[in-house]
C-alpha cells in the first residue's frame, strides 16, 4: 500500500512542474512580444515566432525533469530571461540597437549610467518583473513539497531537448548579420539575434602584421579600396601642407556638441555665442559625423587619435588596451613634440588607464590633478578643466615645450543636470524641464566656459602660437524619446524636423593661430578624418594604416559608424537601415532633409568590411610592454544612440 502511494506521488510531479511552468512559460512569451512592441512598433511579426519557440523549448525541457528540479530550474530561466529581455527593452530604447547577450553580461557596473536609464523606465517596465516574486515563491516554497527524485519522463525529454536544439540551429544561422541587430531581431526573433551573436562568426579578412615589410603599404591599399579615397587636388583656400608646423596643438573634444546648436537661436539669441564666434575666424566642416560605438566619449578619443574605427563587440578602450596603436601621440613624439590628456573624471572609468598608454600619451591629467573643486557625476567641471588646464599648459610653453593637448570636456553630459541651471538661456516653460531644454542649458554653459578660455588664451599669449581644434563627440538629444513639445522645438530650433543625419551631426572648428580668413567646407567627413587632416597641417608622418583622409584634399570617402555597419556615409547621403527595408532612411548630407528611401547604397557592404578590418588591423598590433590586465571601469558596453 505505501509502495503504490509512493508511486502515485512520483508520478503526480512531473504534471505538477508542468501545471506550474505553463503560465510561468505563457507569461515569458508575452514579456518577449511586449519587448517586440517597444522596441519595433508591432508586437508579432516574422521573429516572434521564433522567440515564442525557445520559450516553448526551455520551459518543455523544465516541464521534463518534473518536480522540485523542474520547476525551480524553470523559474530561475524565466527570471533570468525576464531581467535580460527588460535590460534588452532600456538598452534598445536609450541606444537604438539589441545587444548581444555579451553586451547584456557586462551591465555589472551599470549604475554609474544610473541616472540616464532612469529617465527611461516607464510603468510598461514593471511588466516585466511584477510576476517575479510570485513565480522564485512559488518554486522554492517547500510546503506540500515531496522531497523525493522525479521520475523523468524520457520522450518528452528527448522532443524537448531536440526541438531546442533545431531552435538553437535556427537562431544560429538566422541569416542577418550579427551587426544590424534592429532588422536582423525584428526578421529572426530578439532571442534569437542574442544567441546568434554569441556563436557569429570572426572576420574573414586576414590579419596583416607589422613584422610584414610591406604591411602598411598592403592594408592601406585594401583600405582606400573599400572607402574609394584616391590622391585628390587640395581644396581652394584650404591651408597648405605643413602650415601648422612647429605650432602647438589643443584639441577639444566637447561633450554631446550637436553641429546643430551653431547658428540656434532661443528666443532671437544665439545657444552658442562664444562659438559662433570662433566659427567666425576658423575653418569651419558642418557637415561631420559621430563614428563612436560601443564606448562613446572613449571610442571618439580612440577614433580621432589613431583613424581606426572602435571594436566590433567591445569599446576601443578595452578591445585595444594592451596594444600600442600608432596615432597623434606618436606621430607628434616623432615631430619633437609631447602629448597630453586632460579628462576631469577617474582615470579608470571607461578604462582609459589602458587607453591612455595604448594611444602613447606621455601624461594623462585627470581626477588627481583637477580635484574635486565644482565636482559633478563625471568629475570636476569644464571651468575647472579649462583654467588648470590652460595653466598647466602655458608653463609647459614658457619652458620651450612644443605639446598636443587632448582636452576632455564632461560638464554638458546626460542626463544634463550638472551645470543645467548655469546655462543662462530663457528657455519656454514646456522645454525648460525636459531633456531638451537641460541639454541646451548645458551646452550653453559649455560655450561660456569656452569663451572663457579663448580669452585666457589670448591674454596669456598662448594663442598666437596655438591651433585650437573643437569637435563633438557623439550626439546629445536623443532621437526616439521626444515629447510633443520637444518635437516642435526641435525643428524650430534646426529648421527642419529633427532627424537621424541631426542626431549624428557634429562640428569640427579649426581655428589657425595666424590665418582669420573664416572658410567653410560642405565636405561630408567622419571622425576618423580629423587625425590626417591635423596631421597634413602639422606636416606629420600619419603613414601608419588608417581610415580616414585630409578634409583639405577632395576626394570620394565611404564611412560607418562603430556600432552601427547599417549606417552608410557618403558625399552625397546619409543612410540608416531602418528595421525593414521599407523603413530605411536616407538624408541629404548637407542638409539632413529627409529624402525619399530607395535602394540599399550599393556599397553599403562596404561598411561591414572596413570594421572588420580595422578590427583585424588593431587586434594584430603588439602588446605594450608596460601593458598589465588591469581593467577599469566599463559602466556598460553602449551601442548607437547614447552613452
Amino acid at each position: 500500500m505505501a509502495a503504490d502511494s509512493t508511486r502515485d506521488t512520483v508520478a503526480a510531479d512531473a504534471p505538477r512542474a508542468q501545471r506550474f511552468l505553463l503560465p510561468v512559460g505563457v507569461a515569458l512569451a508575452a514579456k518577449l512580444i511586449l519587448a517586440r512592441y517597444l522596441v519595433f512598433g508591432e508586437a508579432l511579426g516574422p521573429g516572434a515566432l521564433a522567440d515564442i519557440l525557445i520559450v516553448v523549448a526551455l520551459m518543455g525541457f523544465c516541464g521534463a525533469l518534473g518536480g522540485q528540479l523542474g520547476r525551480r530550474a524553470g523559474a530561475v530561466l524565466a527570471t533570468l530571461a525576464s531581467l535580460f529581455t527588460l535590460a534588452t527593452v532600456l538598452y534598445a530604447t536609450y541606444f537604438g540597437q539589441i545587444p548581444g547577450l555579451g553586451v547584456l553580461g557586462s551591465l555589472d557596473q551599470a549604475a554609474t549610467l544610473g541616472e540616464d536609464v532612469a529617465e527611461l523606465v516607464a510603468w510598461p517596465h514593471i511588466l516585466f518583473v511584477i510576476d517575479l516574486p510570485f513565480v522564485l515563491y512559488g518554486a522554492f516554497s517547500t510546503r506540500g513539497a515531496h522531497h523525493r527524485h522525479p521520475r523523468v519522463l524520457p520522450a518528452l525529454l528527448g522532443s524537448s531537448a531536440l526541438l531546442a536544439f533545431f531552435v538553437f540551429v535556427f537562431a544560429a544561422n538566422a541569416g542577418g548579420s550579427t551587426t544590424d541587430s534592429l532588422r536582423t531581431s525584428y526578421t529572426h526573433g530578439i532571442t534569437a539575434f542574442q544567441i546568434s551573436s554569441i556563436a557569429a562568426r570572426q572576420p574573414t579578412e586576414p590579419i596583416v602584421t607589422t613584422a610584414t615589410p610591406d604591411a602598411a603599404a598592403l592594408t592601406q591599399a585594401r583600405i582606400d579600396e573599400l572607402t574609394l579615397h584616391r590622391d585628390g587636388v587640395r581644396k581652394d583656400g584650404a591651408p597648405a601642407a605643413g602650415s601648422a608646423e612647429g605650432y602647438n596643438l589643443i584639441l577639444i573634444q566637447a561633450e554631446a556638441l550637436q553641429d546643430c546648436l551653431i547658428g540656434a537661436r532661443v528666443g532671437g539669441k544665439p545657444v552658442m555665442p562664444e562659438l559662433e564666434a570662433l566659427v567666425g575666424e576658423s575653418i569651419y566642416f558642418p557637415n561631420v559625423y559621430s563614428q563612436t560605438g560601443r564606448g562613446n566619449t572613449a571610442d571618439a578619443e580612440f577614433i580621432v587619435n589613431t583613424s581606426l574605427y572602435p571594436g566590433i563587440d567591445e569599446p576601443a578602450s578595452l578591445a585595444y588596451a594592451r596594444k600600442a596603436v600608432p596615432g597623434l601621440p606618436t606621430a607628434f613624439r616623432a615631430a619633437g613634440y609631447e602629448s597630453y590628456t586632460f579628462h576631469t573624471n577617474d582615470i579608470r572609468f571607461w578604462n582609459r588607464n589602458q587607453l591612455y598608454p595604448a594611444l602613447g600619451f606621455d601624461r594623462a591629467y585627470e581626477r588627481s590633478f583637477f580635484g574635486d573643486e565644482e565636482l559633478g557625476r563625471y568629475g570636476a567641471s569644464d571651468k575647472v578643466l579649462f583654467d588648470r588646464s590652460a595653466d598647466e599648459l602655458l608653463g609647459k610653453a614658457v619652458g620651450g615645450t612644443r605639446f598636443y593637448a587632448h582636452v576632455i570636456t564632461v560638464s554638458a553630459h546626460s542626463p544634463y543636470t550638472a551645470v543645467a541651471s548655469r546655462g543662462g538661456l530663457d528657455l519656454p516653460p514646456e522645454i525648460a524641464e525636459t531633456p531638451t531644454g537641460r541639454y541646451l542649458q548645458s551646452q550653453a554653459y559649455f560655450d561660456q566656459q569656452l569663451g572663457r578660455l579663448m580669452r585666457e588664451l589670448s591674454e596669456s599669449g598662448l594663442i598666437r602660437n596655438t591651433v585650437i581644434v573643437i569637435y563633438g563627440d557623439h550626439f546629445g538629444m536623443r532621437f526616439g524619446d521626444q515629447t510633443p513639445a520637444e518635437k516642435a522645438f526641435r525643428a524650430e530650433l534646426t529648421g527642419h524636423g529633427y532627424t537621424r543625419a541631426d542626431l549624428h551631426n557634429i562640428p569640427l572648428i579649426i581655428r589657425m593661430p595666424q590665418d582669420k580668413t573664416p572658410r567653410r567646407y560642405e565636405e561630408v567627413l567622419g571622425q576618423v578624418d580629423i587625425a590626417p587632416t591635423l596631421a597634413d597641417l602639422f606636416g606629420l608622418d600619419f603613414s601608419a594604416p588608417h581610415f580616414g583622409r585630409s578634409a583639405f584634399v577632395d576626394t570620394p570617402s565611404v564611412m560607418t559608424r562603430g556600432a552601427d555597419p547599417g549606417t552608410y556615409i557618403d558625399g552625397d547621403a546619409f543612410y540608416v537601415a531602418g528595421v525593414t527595408p521599407g523603413q530605411d532612411r536616407r538624408y541629404v548630407s548637407a542638409s539632413q532633409e529627409k529624402i525619399a528611401p530607395g535602394v540599399r547604397p550599393a556599397r553599403l557592404g562596404n561598411t561591414k568590411r572596413l570594421l572588420e578590418l580595422s578590427h583585424a588591423y588593431a587586434s594584430s598590433l603588439p602588446e605594450r610592454p608596460d601593458a598589465t590586465d588591469e581593467v577599469g571601469i566599463i559602466p556598460v558596453h553602449v551601442g548607437r544612440e547614447g552613452k
